[in-house]
């Protein structure tokens, strides 16, 4: 398949898309810290760079987050919850 963008453009536009402190990544993160886990984040010795690394527990987690359209807009359409005037 062809590529539509020039290699400068293209070149612009990976170099634009964030690999680090994504927001689900901070979502992770958060929580881990609020509920008393200690970590490090992108271990570069370790194989994959993982997101963030618990080394008391010998854990590596990577957080990927992928969103899908559809499934966002049948996850609304089948919600009871349309509106704020439910919980009233």
């Amino acid at each position: 398949m062809a590529d539509v963008h020039d290699k400068a453009t293209r070149s612009k536009n990976m170099a634009a898309i964030k690999g680090k402190n994504t927001k689900p990544e901070m979502l992770v993160r958060r929580f881990l810290h609020a509920h008393g886990y200690r970590y490090r984040l992108h271990d570069k010795k370790l194989l994959g760079k993982p997101d963030i690394v618990l080394p008391k527990y010998t854990t590596v987690v990577f957080v990927h987050f992928i969103l899908n359209i559809m499934e966002l807009q049948r996850w609304r359409r089948l919600s009871p919850f349309h509106s704020r005037a439910l919980f009233l």
